[in-house]
């Protein structure tokens, strides 16, 4: 898996990408809201995955716009797409949506942003890293106020934001998309097993309040290892194994 990760219907090679494909992606890829056809934006696209599992998803007539400040991620994006089954309905910029001139509104948002805000950088290992994967991890690059600013603009009226962040920050995440009018629309709770406690949240906004929001987890393998009927069957329509 090192230079690349098979799918069913498109292969993500990923070897010029800081962040590498993960069951984080695949993850978020596989729960996002999908229309069946529009408008859709993968900002901070690294490898492309979320933007070919979009395609996918949304059928025939969509669009994908995807972007990365990176430009070893853009060329990376732009190779699997030329790869893919839908090479003329994604298109590549290698721009920075904070300062980037996006024309139009989008009907779903896709982002796997920086996880670690300045001064949380993790571990001895995590410092290790190379620039890029630090750049690509740390919300220095695009923290969570700037990504719900940004995106309160670039979204239609029934539109849905779709992100993933650590579990210990989902109380601010979910005030910070307040205070730019987005609402909670569903949650994922992501477990990687039994005895472990969650990592990442996945979070689903919109623009339209609902009465209750969508709350789940998802226990990703058992206490065996094997992975759980829920991962296999929310992951099946990309991953081989499934």
């Amino acid at each position: 898996m090192a230079a690349g990760f098979a799918c069913k219907q498109f292969v993500i090679s990923h070897e010029h990408c800081a962040m590498k494909v993960n069951t984080d992606s695949f993850i978020l890829g596989s729960w996002s809201e999908a229309p069946m056809r529009g408008r859709a934006l993968d900002i901070g696209c690294g490898s492309g995955i979320l933007s070919l599992m979009l395609r996918q998803r949304m059928g025939q007539s969509s669009q994908v716009l995807a972007l990365d400040i990176d430009e070893g991620a853009v060329r990376q994006t732009r190779q699997n797409v030329a790869a893919s089954p839908w090479p003329d309905d994604i298109t590549v910029f290698n721009a920075d949506v904070r300062h980037h001139d996006i024309a139009g509104l989008f009907d779903v948002i896709v982002c796997n942003p920086p996880y670690f805000a300045n001064g949380q950088v993790g571990s001895r290992t995590h410092l290790q890293q190379s620039q890029t994967r630090q750049q690509a991890r740390q919300q220095d690059s695009l923290s969570a106020d700037e990504l719900f600013g940004i995106t309160a603009n670039l979204i239609s009226e029934q539109g849905t934001l779709q992100c993933l962040y650590p579990t210990a920050q989902a109380a601010h995440i979910i005030e910070q998309a307040s205070q730019h009018g987005w609402c909670l629309q569903r949650q994922l709770t992501v477990i990687p097993k039994p005895d472990k406690p969650s990592h990442v949240t996945a979070f689903g906004f919109s623009r339209q309040p609902v009465s209750t929001p969508e709350l789940a987890s998802l226990l990703i393998r058992k206490a065996d290892n094997q992975y759980s009927q829920a991962y296999r069957a929310l992951c099946q329509p990309f991953y081989l194994a499934f």
